[in-house]
């Protein structure tokens, strides 16, 4: 599974008093369009879908090509909670919308095998659930697109990894994208 970030240099997922949508500029979410073509699936909390309400979809054209758009699975407790107007439960791929709980992430996981084919899945959520899919050794890779912003006193982009050494990554790749840097590496496990 790939963990997907954008974050400021000071490790913060958004800037403080919701100032702009991103933090990471248009080349950046260009190669993001290019890593969900990577994937079979794009993995992110309730939470997220409640204050973003993202879309999670393909949309360069020419990345579509033979192939669908990846599912998107949705993970909450409280389903009942989703905003029906967003694009995840409204657009027209809401076909390829999945909601699933949280209690038995390995399970959800060989679900999206065996069920809808998924061999490759990335997370696009927030620290707190990113989090708990790296502390649960769900996560191999990392692709971090670092902003040239310092975002002051805002939540950190990873929350609450229990974990008893730092997050480590090997076979690192850096790439400048505009004004941003890509970082591409494994955790090391």
């Amino acid at each position: 599974m790939i963990w997907k970030c954008a974050m400021s240099l000071d490790g913060k997922n958004h800037q403080a008093g919701g100032r702009g949508q991103w933090l990471s500029g248009g080349e950046s979410r260009a190669d993001v369009q290019r890593l969900r073509g990577e994937v079979d699936a794009i993995l992110t909390s309730g939470e997220t879908v409640r204050r973003d309400k993202p879309a999670l979809t393909i949309r360069l054209p020419e990345l579509l090509e033979g192939r669908e758009q990846p599912w998107r699975v949705v993970v909450t407790d409280q389903p009942e909670t989703m905003p029906l107007d967003a694009p995840l439960f409204s657009d027209e791929w809401k076909g390829r919308t999945l909601l699933r709980g949280r209690a038995d992430m390995e399970g959800t996981l060989r679900g999206l095998v065996r069920e809808q084919g998924v061999l490759s899945v990335m997370i696009e959520a927030g620290g707190k659930f990113s989090a708990a899919m790296i502390a649960a050794g769900l996560v191999d890779e990392a692709v971090i697109y670092h902003a040239p912003i310092i975002c002051g006193d805002t939540v950190p982009a990873l929350l609450g990894v229990e974990s008893p050494q730092s997050l480590a990554l090997t076979g690192i790749s850096r790439e400048r994208l505009g004004r941003d840097l890509k970082v591409r590496g494994l955790i090391v496990k």
